[in-house]
């Protein structure tokens, strides 16, 4: 039985290798060129009254989850980015504006 990993277990960084690729521990090595996907969730939500918001619009990120969001930004800086993606909730929308401000050529 394979034990179970913790989210803190996981890299940030994903290789996401060719299509010729068969996977396996050498994918990588064949594939030159390999996409890193930075997966960045976003910061502390401003949620005073503890509310369960999961998919909830409107919870935008508080003080310390602006604070996180730049330092993220900062930690991405030079990394060449090439696109943003985000989730339509405000809290996301926050955390992806800190990192695109350092990265004015994207669109997100």
């Amino acid at each position: 039985m394979q034990k179970s990993r913790s989210l803190a277990d996981w890299d940030a960084r994903i290789l996401i290798c060719g299509p010729w690729s068969t996977g396996g521990k050498n994918a990588i090595a064949r594939n030159m060129n390999p996409t890193i996907l930075h997966l960045v969730r976003h910061g502390e939500v401003h949620n005073p009254r503890k509310i369960l918001y999961g998919r909830l619009p409107r919870f935008g990120l508080s003080v310390n989850g602006r604070r996180q969001a730049r330092e993220t930004a900062l930690y991405l800086a030079n990394a060449p980015l090439r696109a943003v993606f985000t989730s339509p909730l405000l809290r996301a929308r926050q955390t992806a504006e800190e990192i695109r401000a350092l990265h004015p050529h994207l669109a997100l």
